[in-house]
């Protein structure tokens, strides 16, 4: 397991009430749902930060993240996306191109 940050997200404050921050355009995954992540070290913290990524279902991949930063790919099929990923990186390889969102047992869940 690792662990993984993104902006956004939600803010339980010793009152109980709950503040979200969101950036436009940046979605958060979903636990239990599949996805392939592209993310940055982040050595400082001992995590990854989530740079962006695609939601797998039905062995189709869709963009998470619609904020111009990165190309958008929607209703592609898994396997030509990995294919396109593993030509880009050259001779690496990906040995476990999608991942489950699993939620952090440490952490009270969010509303």
């Amino acid at each position: 397991m690792i662990d993984a940050v993104r902006q956004g997200g939600a803010l339980r404050l010793l009152s109980g009430r709950v503040v979200q921050f969101r950036v436009s355009g940046v979605h958060q995954p979903q636990i239990g749902q599949t996805y392939v992540f592209f993310m940055t070290r982040l050595p400082a913290i001992a995590a990854f930060g989530i740079d962006t990524a695609y939601l797998v279902k039905d062995a189709t991949v869709h963009a998470l993240d619609a904020d111009g930063r990165f190309r958008v790919v929607a209703d592609r099929a898994l396997d030509a996306f990995v294919l396109e990923i593993e030509a880009a990186l050259g001779s690496q390889s990906l040995a476990e191109p999608a991942l489950t969102a699993q939620p952090d047992p440490d952490l009270p869940p969010c509303p």
